[in-house]
């Protein structure tokens, strides 16, 4: 009986001791546009322009600040992608907290030429 009662305590114990940082993690879809933005920070940046969500597919486009490990970014591209999303023990003050890292290249498509874009080029004052 002891022993059965050991057995069971280092059961519960391994079994509480388990990782949880893989159900952490989400895996996402993620739609980048064929440009880059600037974006402010403390200097200005250049971001992606993202959809993630319901908003992929729409004219919604975020700036996303962050960068995608294994990402070789090509301008003129749109490219839907497949992201690991993890979360980021103690991140620096000025990054994110979520580091992201590709899966897969689901499509791509080339945007012509000619397509005509905007870019914000004017400074934005943070307080």
């Amino acid at each position: 009986m002891k022993k059965q009662l050991l057995v069971l305590m280092i059961l519960a114990t391994l079994m509480s001791c388990s990782n949880d940082d893989d159900n952490q993690s989400q895996i996402l879809e993620m739609r980048v546009n064929h440009f880059q933005n600037t974006g402010p920070r403390l200097v200005p940046v250049l971001t992606y322009l993202v959809q993630e969500g319901d908003n992929i597919g729409t004219d919604n486009w975020t700036k996303f600040y962050s960068t995608i490990d294994g990402f070789n970014y090509q301008p003129g591209t749109i490219y839907t992608l497949s992201v690991k999303a993890e979360p980021i023990d103690n991140p620096p003050d000025d990054a994110s907290s979520i580091k992201y890292t590709l899966l897969e290249i689901q499509s791509t498509q080339e945007v012509d030429n000619e397509t005509l874009f905007k870019i914000d080029l004017k400074m934005e004052k943070i307080l």
